[in-house]
């Protein structure tokens, strides 16, 4: 039986649960911050090199990719509007641009003025790398219970995994776990079973949505990406399907439920009569949240539910998770 909570308290995101969630956030973006402090710090000392002269700049952009990638990132041009404008166009744009501004830049000095511009930049494309990084932590905490689960009960033996940028299936016996954690886990196999994670389901949606986690029966053991998605096609071979949120802030917990939930009834109406088992994984619950998910749990639209904050509810939906 999956573990059974009867009072919104015992899910809830206690304060001090918060409190220590905001200082690992903290402790990472300082980490994932360091790279981008390595380009600004480069970037200026290209542009001091190269002097504060707007013409003398803009030829230098001509031969040096990287001060094209400083004017880019000033204009606050995104990659995505790069790929959508083109790479020769956008550096017509930008010369245009820039001259038809020339006295925006100039003013108070147009070396500071680039800077400033790029490191805010920079400074939105960290927000971006610390958004990814929230739900890679959650799949690594999460991750962390369900390896440490497959060693207790098969010593590794008999147990895969799918790496994130390999096909292949490898032996567990002998990985080490954090560098596997760390360079992202795509599916986990042991007998009878394969848990995959982030992966499409063709039954939901129009063209089929990612699912965080999917629990899938297996008749034989399976060795590459191709051959989960043929057990994907498959709605006989779904056991379990789940939401992950990572994020720690309580001003964003409950538009987080609401994605998760709407997730969860999609696959419940993908899947109709023969629904597999739905399970929500959340670091911020807050207490109307809580009270929402223990009465689905209570109605027969959730079968379980952990919060990332307490230990004993992940190991306790992974133990169950993975002797199902």
């Amino acid at each position: 039986m999956p573990p059974i909570y009867h009072h919104p308290s015992e899910i809830t995101t206690t304060p001090a649960e918060t409190a220590e969630g905001f200082r690992q956030q903290s402790m990472r973006q300082f980490t994932l911050a360091s790279p981008f402090i390595s380009t600004i710090i480069e970037a200026q000392r290209k542009l001091a090199y190269i002097g504060p002269d707007l013409e003398n700049l803009l030829q230098a952009a001509e031969k040096d990719q990287e001060i094209i990638e400083i004017l880019i990132g000033a204009l606050g041009l995104t990659e995505k509007a790069r790929n959508a404008i083109g790479s020769e166009e956008t550096k017509k744009f930008l010369k245009r641009y820039i001259l038809s501004r020339k006295q925006d830049f100039l003013e108070p000095d147009i070396i500071n003025n680039i800077l400033y511009r790029y490191a805010l930049t920079c400074g939105d494309q960290l927000g971006g790398v610390k958004r990814n990084d929230t739900g890679k932590q959650a799949e690594i905490k999460f991750g962390e219970y369900l390896l440490k689960r497959m060693q207790t009960k098969y010593q590794s033996f008999g147990v895969s995994y799918l790496q994130k940028t390999i096909n292949n299936f490898m032996n567990l016996l002998g990985t080490d776990i954090c560098d596997l954690l760390e360079s992202g886990l795509s599916a986990l196999q042991w007998p009878g079973r394969v848990l995959a994670f982030n992966m499409k389901c063709p039954f939901v949606g129009s063209r089929g949505n990612n699912v965080d986690m999917i629990l899938l029966r297996t008749p034989r053991i399976i060795c590459s990406r191709t051959d989960i998605r043929a057990l994907l096609r498959e709605k006989e071979n779904y056991i379990l399907c789940g939401e992950l949120k990572g994020g720690i802030d309580p001003a964003g917990a409950d538009e987080h439920w609401k994605t998760a939930r709407s997730a969860l009834d999609r696959i419940a109406e993908s899947f109709a009569t023969q629904s597999p088992e739905l399970v929500f994984i959340g670091a911020a619950i807050e207490e109307s949240m809580a009270q929402e998910i223990i009465q689905r749990m209570e109605e027969g639209k959730l079968a379980g539910v952990a919060n990332l904050c307490k230990p004993q509810q992940i190991e306790r939906l992974v133990n169950w998770l993975v002797d199902l």
